[in-house]
């Protein structure tokens, strides 16, 4: 086992380390000769600490983006850094200090020999950068900074190539001002840590960056962030050969990341006309289309409290074994009435010539009504070791004790990540796994959300968001403010 550095993006900070976490409990179970990947997936985690001194526990002051991590080896390194979208660059550590010159001090103590087994031949190419993390160098100071480990680099047999090289060497600097520190020169030149290794692998940014909504043929008001998305795609542990379900799906912006990674996907929404979309050029299977992806295996207009997927109770009826589950992930974003409101079936007694073009009515439903059906489907629908993964609105009054308020006695707590919108509107990423199916000894096909927390911190989102406290929902629909925020 060796001792990696985690570089990650300075960007939804607090999904870095659990997107890291679920990548890499992924790429444990496609490796089946683990007999308990649990396990080592928990002892990862517990290896995993912050490379920055002053990381503050405030998710308002969180500055540090440098970890340490020890992986089993550099193709699993690979695996899992070349898969997050919130890592920048993983690198295999040689040596860590307060300055450069001791910094270079102890890579001239490890020897010939260690460089000399990274590169096989004089044929194999390098070439050395310089990263600083809150500092700007010129061309001439970064050139300055590179000379100063010329010792070491030329104990590499190969030949350096700034364009076709094999092996890339990463001097990184933490230039990032503390707190009280002042912008005199003095203070600039002086780095926080100075850090020296191979790269190993490159976040899949830029993979990611062509999926962008700037130039996706069908999107609409609620329409996920492609960056978000992939990040949904990855705690879903989307892969090849699984099935993944959006009871939401609206214009399949989160069924399109899972699909990237290989993954075979379901959608259903309650709005015909996003189902439908706008024409035979700009509708979801167009979006499919447009980035060559696995159209999806079926799209249904249903609502989660009314669905028509076949409960586990009753598909075990037509098979001789007991069924348990047949989704390996469900991704959500709820309607929560700010642009879209959250709505469901009304039963209506209709005569039989009148059903077959029959459309429904529909009437609007609490949201608290939503996570619960949710979590009902989700438990009977999902195989062990499966993800639900969904998002729920807060305000800035959201706090650490508001996240334990979501729970289920069949599901595991796996994050809870908070993305600050406004200063006021906020939105959460819950994460949570299915308990294997033989360990769920509370589980009862009939059992509802009664054992969600009562008093959530969503109930009556929209009237907090418009600051009228006292107003409930209904009043809001009546006064005509559930579409726009002030």
């Amino acid at each position: 086992m060796h001792k990696y550095l985690v570089i990650f993006r300075d960007i939804h900070k607090e999904f870095s380390v659990p997107e890291l976490l679920s990548v890499y409990s992924l790429v444990i179970r496609r490796q089946k000769d683990i007999v308990k990947p649990k396990l080592q997936e928990d002892f990862f985690a517990k290896t995993i600490r912050s490379a920055s001194c002053d990381l503050e526990t405030d998710t308002k002051k969180i500055r540090g983006v440098f970890y340490f991590a020890n992986f089993q080896s550099d193709q699993e390194a690979f695996l899992v850094g070349s898969r997050c979208v919130l890592v920048r660059a993983i690198i295999r550590l040689w040596s860590h200090a307060r300055s450069h010159e001791l910094c270079l001090k102890q890579l001239q103590s490890l020897g010939k020999d260690v460089f000399k087994e990274l590169l096989l031949s004089e044929k194999e190419s390098f070439r050395c950068r310089l990263f600083s993390y809150g500092r700007k160098y010129s061309q001439s100071e970064t050139v300055n900074r590179i000379n100063f480990y010329s010792s070491i680099l030329q104990q590499f047999p190969g030949k350096v190539n700034l364009q076709n090289f094999k092996h890339e060497i990463w001097i990184v600097e933490d230039s990032f001002p503390k707190a009280g520190h002042t912008n005199e020169p003095s203070r600039i030149d002086i780095p926080n840590h100075v850090y020296a290794g191979l790269l190993i692998a490159e976040g899949c940014v830029k993979q990611v960056q062509k999926y962008t909504l700037k130039k996706r043929n069908f999107i609409g008001t609620t329409s996920m962030d492609a960056e978000l998305a992939f990040i949904m795609a990855n705690f879903a542990l989307a892969d090849n050969l699984k099935l993944i379900l959006d009871p939401f799906v609206g214009t399949a912006s989160i069924l399109i990341s899972s699909a990237a990674f290989g993954a075979e996907t379901l959608g259903s929404d309650l709005s015909f006309t996003v189902l439908k979309g706008k024409n035979k050029e700009e509708n979801i299977v167009s979006n499919f289309r447009q980035y060559k992806l696995q159209q999806p295996l079926g799209i249904v207009r249903c609502d989660i409290l009314h669905n028509p997927w076949r409960h586990e109770s009753i598909m075990s009826s037509f098979t001789s074994f007991k069924c348990h589950g047949w989704l390996d992930a469900i991704v959500a974003d709820l309607p929560y009435g700010v642009r879209e409101s959250s709505r469901e079936f009304v039963g209506e007694k209709l005569h039989s010539r009148f059903v077959l073009n029959h459309i429904p009515k529909t009437s609007r439903v609490g949201l608290d009504n939503l996570v619960s059906s949710l979590f009902d489907f989700a438990t009977s629908s999902l195989v062990g070791g499966g993800r639900l993964v969904f998002w729920l609105p807060c305000t800035d009054e959201f706090s650490e004790r508001d996240k334990t308020e979501i729970c289920h006695p069949s599901f595991i707590s796996i994050a809870a990540c908070r993305q600050i919108l406004t200063c006021r509107f906020h939105r959460v990423l819950f994460v949570f796994e299915r308990k294997a199916w033989e360990d769920d000894k509370l589980y009862d096909s009939d059992m509802s959300g009664a054992f969600l927390h009562q008093g959530p911190f969503y109930k009556d989102f929209a009237a907090k968001l418009f600051r009228e406290e006292k107003r409930t929902e209904d009043a809001l629909w009546r006064k005509g403010q559930w579409h726009r925020i002030e």
